[in-house]
């Protein structure tokens, strides 16, 4: 047991890979060579398959960030669109009351000066028939 044990240490420690430090960050591997630290192995074609899947992340990524500018964009808009809209409701309110109120002082306006037509036509009237008499 001690044998397996000691073996087992010495082909451990004598592993090129678990103490080996790669030069690169990319190694070309051929068939049959040992790779001489841990990684990823992949074939040209799966190489070339990983780099479009990065190139069509990083296009997706760029068109995210720019769809959420232009969603802030145009949240703003509303925020703003809906300032406005509180605004001429608000201002509508207000001149809506204030026709109201104009339309009651013309008619208040217009019943004093028929009242007073028909006062100094009375007087008009009771003066003359003074003439008469």
């Amino acid at each position: 047991m001690r044998i397996k044990c000691l073996l087992i240490a010495v082909i451990f420690t004598l592993s090129q890979s678990v103490w080996a430090k790669c030069p690169e960050d990319v190694q070309v591997i051929n068939k049959g060579e040992i790779a001489n630290c841990d990684g990823l192995l992949f074939s040209p074609e799966a190489s070339k398959q990983v780099d479009e899947t990065q190139e069509d992340a990083k296009y997706y990524k760029d068109l995210s960030d720019k769809l959420q500018v232009r969603r802030d964009y145009a949240d703003k808009e509303i925020n703003i669109l809906d300032k406005r809209l509180h605004l001429y409701i608000q201002q509508s309110e207000i001149l809506a009351k204030e026709v109201y109120r104009k339309e009651r002082e013309d008619k208040w306006q217009k019943f004093l000066y028929f009242g007073l037509g028909v006062l100094a036509t009375g007087i008009a009237v009771h003066g003359a028939s003074e003439l008469n008499r």
